[in-house]
């Protein structure tokens, strides 16, 4: 599903003056800089989120995932490249409407609770402009 949507998209850099979104804050969305910015990598630098709860840190279940977008304050939501399912690693902060992944603990890696995958995040986040734009 996911195969190279930066090739298409322009991208989002910067917002104002719209509407309250998971875009929101966002230093890059749907860029090449968001899509080159390794999750595992960044997974890997934060290992001692899992280590300190005696889990493994998932990082051969992240390979497959791209980063869709970069926050301001570093969290990352990234798709996988076959099924697009979405993923959020927030360690900075708490966040409404997500839910930790199993064998994940607070402050690591989450899924949007009514947004599974690549698509319904896009289309949500777009759908929120419905009423500003018209």
């Amino acid at each position: 599903m996911l195969r190279r949507p930066w090739s298409v998209f322009g991208g989002t850099v910067e917002q104002f003056g719209g509407p309250s979104t998971l875009w929101l804050n966002q230093n890059a969305v749907l860029t090449a800089g968001a899509a080159a910015t390794s999750l595992v990598r960044v997974i890997g630098d934060y290992d001692w989120i899992w280590k300190d709860e005696g889990l493994l840190v998932p990082v051969e279940e992240m390979r497959d995932y791209v980063t869709v977008a970069i926050e301001a304050n570093g969290n990352l939501t990234a798709a996988h490249r076959e099924t697009g399912h979405l993923v959020l690693f927030a360690p900075d902060h708490s966040f409404d409407g997500v839910t930790p992944l199993p064998g994940c603990p607070e402050y690591s890696l989450y899924s949007f609770d009514g947004l599974p995958d690549l698509g319904s995040w896009v289309e949500a986040c777009a759908g929120a402009w419905q009423g500003v734009l018209s």
